[in-house]
């Protein structure tokens, strides 16, 4: 039976990818009624919001989550990425911040900041990224280079 829950998940996933925001809040449904408060669900229902372009209504939904867990690494994802899909490169800064304070060795979310840092045209932050990310992985030379472009 649990290949049955995880086949509703993925199907909804795909569902919000393909814009069928019908499928995808059927199968959420059904999943809240087998697991009702679960926060998977809760996330789900969250990207449902985001399918539909409801920014308010998914940050609320991570909010309720995160109160649970403030350790949820994908919720605190996709805070970043509506920040981004809204254009507001300043708070997906702020959030990267808050979120590498939780999880520092997170090579692809230091890349993400120095990349966005880059493009707000901050380039002694975007250095202090890559300085990071050399300590890190001193054997990745598209660090270096992006470090000395700095």
């Amino acid at each position: 039976m649990h290949a049955e829950w995880t086949l509703y998940e993925q199907v909804a996933v795909a569902a919000m990818d393909c814009q069928r925001l019908d499928v995808a809040k059927d199968c959420i449904g059904v999943l809240s009624r087998q697991f009702p408060g679960s926060a998977r669900v809760g996330r789900l229902e969250a990207l449902l919001f985001e399918a539909k372009g409801d920014w308010a209504e998914a940050e609320r939904a991570y909010a309720l989550i995160l109160e649970t867990n403030p350790f949820d690494q994908i919720v605190h994802k996709r805070k970043i990425a509506i920040a981004k899909a809204q254009g507001d490169m300043s708070l997906a800064v702020d959030y990267l911040n808050k979120y590498l304070e939780l999880f520092m060795a997170d090579h692809d979310a230091w890349r993400e900041l120095a990349e966005i840092y880059v493009s707000l045209q901050m380039y002694k932050q975007a250095a202090f990224c890559y300085e990071e990310l050399i300590l890190a992985q001193p054997t990745i030379p598209l660090y270096h280079l992006a470090y000395a472009e700095c």
